[in-house]
């Protein structure tokens, strides 16, 4: 039995059926047909040249040119990320509070992690309305440094300046730093620089054009974001970078062979140079400032600056550019563009490049015009023959599309056996066999709903999520372990596995998404991955439903227990996506909603409930549901209260005693008006017409212990629980 069966010769492997005549492969076809095709014309082009040499290299030398253009707005681009998402990131931190701009020492802590993890980030900042600031800038030697502003009426000129100056790399921000005052007056006024005037009257994150910064005077630029509250303008928080690493880059590009490329801005000043120190000048005063184009040292960017072509692309407001525009220097000939970069809309940039024509004109300029004719004919015959190939070969890919639409589509269904001309495509088809059914085994290992967004969004999973309002499911069976313990693992295995299928089925009936079995504990979302209305009422009527189901599970005549259900609801703001660590992810949620959720469905036991739900599920499920307020609970590791509530049924479910519930909620009134003597004897009666309810019976012997002795006066009726 462990040896592999013998098939037929002309069976695979994979069960596929293959015809036993010859075939010819695709790669031998394709290679027999154009390797003549291609011989030819390489002996041909190896003997003449093109006759429109000049027009060829300039289409080559355009190509080349857009490719290097190309190549430096990536780099741009992606060298300024880092800035642009560092400064979201920490506006987004400090408007949920995890960024505290109040605390010098919190913004410090925040800043110094942001840099050592952005090492192109080059300074942090934050200045508010009232002129302090606080900057964490790296140093030559790697240090991060930083300075402070205080604004105190007391202190000379009316406000403190302290500096703390770190020697070397830092692995971590010391506890207490050492900051000192600034050896000479600091004339530094945060709300006059460019960064903060343009972020104050800005609704989204801003750019300065290049300058040089304040203190270390070389160019960069700087992302600002002005933070508000309420509609009105807190501070400005800005990340600058340095142009070096842009200069670094443009030093390695080359276009062409010999071709070389320049940034600048739209008043023709050199931004970045593959000679780094080009860029910086000096005035006649000896004042620093960014050179002009112009001025370059490097002569040939300097005499295409000087063209008129140039001062007409930098008036552009589009990409446009100059083209391709041919100038003489030094005697030598050569092609310059200008195209503008569309790096951000406040970024107005241009990459200059500038190519040597003989780069591209030399080797073809004897070309003899007698070789156009030679080469018209031999693509003639190219065309003929791609014709015959391409019908073939579009065959074999249509059917290969075909089959990956259908995978695509998650459609696993058995078609009639396809087979192609091309001894590969029938490999792939049988490929195609093989992954549909891996895929099959795979997607129950995965929400459905979520890979097929995922496919239909032509998305990779990536580590992380987004923040938004969900309603969190947890489902628990009591008394799970004795279970357990008293049954055979097998028959655990089969009971449980038709457990969570009945489960799963309703949750999923009513758009809600399992995202997690742990045992025997179900988590569902509504919500996400798929927007969902209403996901509250959904999430109440699937819980509902499967407590139904649970009870009908199974006959009467089956030998071994039953399980009974808990369940709790929350409806909360967390963050929900793609976890766990970036070889192995797995969709869920994460964040304080979901620890109240898991906690939540616990206290059911305590309250002997089936279906707890917290506040805000309530809220928004107020006219379809009946429910009892059972009572307000700070659980275990959570200072907030919140107030929970037994979910009952449906408004219109006739069976709900909505009398004994109100007068519960009367009960409950008085309790928390400390009218504990009338509060008990209301639970009393409540308890002798349930006698099974056991959140009655907890709020009679409350209401017996406030009796004998008060809760303090600050009492607001908040249960504290200590266990989970």
């Amino acid at each position: 039995p462990d040896e592999e069966p013998i098939l037929p010769p002309d069976v695979e492997a994979t069960g596929r059926r293959v015809s036993t005549r010859r075939q010819l492969s695709l790669r031998s076809y394709v290679t027999i047909a154009l390797s003549g095709m291609v011989l030819l014309t390489a002996g041909v082009i190896t003997l003449v040249s093109w006759l429109n040499a000049r027009q060829n290299a300039e289409t080559t030398i355009a190509l080349v040119t857009e490719h290097a253009i190309a190549q430096t707005e990536t780099s741009v681009r992606s060298y300024l990320k880092p800035a642009t998402d560092v400064v979201s990131l920490a506006a987004t931190h400090a408007s949920v509070g995890i960024l505290h701009l109040d605390s010098i020492e919190s913004i410090e802590r925040y800043f110094f992690q942001a840099l050592q993890v952005h090492p192109t980030v080059e300074t942090m900042c934050w200045a508010d309305v009232e002129g302090n600031f606080i900057m964490v800038q790296r140093g030559d030697d790697g240090s991060l440094d930083t300075k402070i502003i205080q604004i105190d009426k007391t202190a000379p000129e009316g406000r403190r300046v302290l500096l703390t100056d770190r020697v070397g790399p830092q692995d971590r921000l010391e506890d207490t730093p050492i900051r000192q005052g600034p050896s000479k007056p600091d004339t530094y006024q945060p709300r006059q620089r460019p960064w903060y005037r343009l972020a104050e009257t800005a609704d989204s994150l801003v750019w300065t054009d290049a300058y040089l910064f304040h203190t270390k005077r070389i160019p960069g630029l700087t992302a600002a974001y002005g933070v508000r509250q309420n509609g009105a303008l807190r501070g400005v928080l800005c990340a600058d970078v340095t142009l070096r690493g842009v200069s670094d880059f443009l030093q390695d590009l080359t276009v062409g062979h010999e071709g070389q490329a320049i940034l600048v801005d739209k008043e023709a000043r050199l931004l970045a140079s593959p000679q780094a120190d080009d860029v910086v000048g000096k005035s006649n005063d000896d004042q620093l400032h960014l050179k002009q184009a112009a001025s370059s040292s490097m002569a040939h960017f300097a005499a295409f600056a000087q063209t008129d072509e140039w001062q007409s692309a930098l008036q552009l407001s589009d990409a446009e550019g100059t083209g391709q525009v041919p100038f003489t220097h030094d005697g030598h000939r050569y092609i310059g563009t200008l195209r503008r970069l569309n790096i951000n809309q406040s970024a107005h940039w241009f990459v200059c490049a500038v190519v040597p024509e003989e780069d591209f004109l030399g080797p073809i300029r004897d070309s003899n015009t007698s070789n156009a004719v030679f080469s018209l004919i031999l693509l003639l015959l190219a065309f003929i023959t791609s014709l015959i190939i391409a019908r073939k070969v579009s065959k074999a890919l249509s059917t290969l599309v075909n089959e990956a639409r259908e995978i695509t589509r998650l459609s696993f269904v058995d078609h009639p056996e396809v087979t192609s001309s091309f001894r590969e495509v029938n490999d792939v088809l049988d490929a195609f066999e093989n992954m549909k059914v891996g895929l099959r085994s795979f997607q129950k290992y995965l929400p459905l709903k979520l890979v097929r967004r995922l496919l239909a969004n032509q998305e990779e999973p990536e580590l992380g999520g987004e923040f938004m309002e969900l309603t969190i499911f947890f489902s628990d069976i009591a008394d799970f372990t004795p279970i357990n313990e008293s049954m055979h693992p097998m028959d655990m295995a089969r009971r449980l596995g038709s457990y969570l299928a009945a489960l799963t089925d309703e949750i999923e009936s009513r758009q809600g998404t399992v995202v997690q079995y742990v045992g025997d504990e179900i988590m569902a979302l509504w919500g996400a991955p798929q927007s969902v209305q209403d996901h509250a009422t959904l999430a109440c009527h699937a819980a509902l439903a499967c407590a139904a189901r649970v009870e009908s599970l199974w006959e009467e005549s089956d030998a071994l227990p039953s399980f009974r259900t808990r369940f709790g609801i929350h409806t909360a703001d967390v963050a929900v996506g793609h976890f766990g660590s970036t070889e192995r992810l797995y969709y869920g949620a994460i964040g304080d909603g979901i620890n109240a959720t898991s906690r939540l469905e616990g206290l059911n036991k305590f309250y002997g409930t089936s279906i707890l739900i917290s506040e805000s599920t309530r809220q928004l499920v107020d006219d379809a549901f009946h429910a009892r307020r059972i009572d307000k609970v700070a659980v275990k590791g959570k200072s907030l209260p919140i107030t929970v509530y037994e979910l009952l049924g449906t408004a219109d479910d006739p069976t709900i005693d909505m009398t004994w519930v109100n007068r519960w909620e009367t009960a409950y009134s008085c309790y928390l008006k400390r009218e504990f003597s009338d509060a008990k004897t209301q639970f009393e009666m409540l308890f002798e017409q349930r006698p099974g309810d056991t959140a009655a019976r907890l709020f009679i012997e409350r209401c017996q212990r406030f009796e004998q002795k008060a809760p303090p006066p600050d009492w607001d009726g908040v249960h504290q629980m200590n266990t989970k």
